[in-house]
């Protein structure tokens, strides 16, 4: 089972041609293939079980110090024997692991004589919702934070960056209509 890195960044309408050119040029890279471990031949939910600790305890760039740290504090490697998972939880709609990583260091901010640095790291996967929100395009005048698209779908036969904003659905809860449009704070519905 393959885990691929996807990209948003470069696009085209799934209903033109020039969809399937836009997503074989940007091929999504394989960040980590797993071993299956087992199936569970269910027709109504089927599964497959892998086994996930090493992209947790081995030196996958994506779960652990980021690059620019790296060259700051002159890591040299990972420490496999000094790094671990700490603790796996899953729920209905996410899953939280958090471990501890341990990289060689020639410049370690702390404890300098130890030639290490230790990370605790806490990883969340979310299921994403079935209704995808709604897009809602970036003004520099709405303080938002916001992300670029290169669409190649446009009928001006050109590439264009279009910015988007990042989004959470947030949406009231229908007993609270009343109260939301009287101007009372309430709580979002839960997902």
């Amino acid at each position: 089972m393959l885990l691929r890195v996807v990209s948003h960044d470069v696009v085209a309408a799934d209903s033109l041609p020039l969809h399937e050119a836009v997503v074989n040029s940007n091929f999504e890279p394989v960040l980590y293939a797993f071993d299956i471990k087992a199936f569970k031949k269910d027709s109504l939910n089927p599964a497959t079980v892998i086994e996930v600790d090493d992209i947790f305890t081995k030196d996958t760039k994506a779960f652990g110090m980021p690059e620019s740290h790296r060259k700051r504090y002159k890591v040299s490697r990972l420490d496999d024997d000094r790094s671990f998972i700490e603790d796996i939880k899953s729920y209905p709609l996410n899953v939280e692991a958090r471990h501890v990583k341990t990289y060689l260091a020639g410049e370690a901010p702390s404890n300098g004589s130890l030639g290490s640095i230790s990370l605790e790291i806490n990883n969340s996967m979310v299921l994403l919702p079935k209704e995808p929100m709604k897009r809602r395009y970036f003004d520099r005048r709405v303080g938002w934070f916001a992300r670029g698209q290169v669409d190649y779908g446009l009928d001006a036969q050109e590439s264009k960056t279009i910015n988007f904003l990042d989004r959470w659905r947030l949406e009231v809860k229908d007993e609270d209509i009343e109260k939301f449009k009287n101007g009372e704070l309430v709580e979002p519905k839960n997902r």
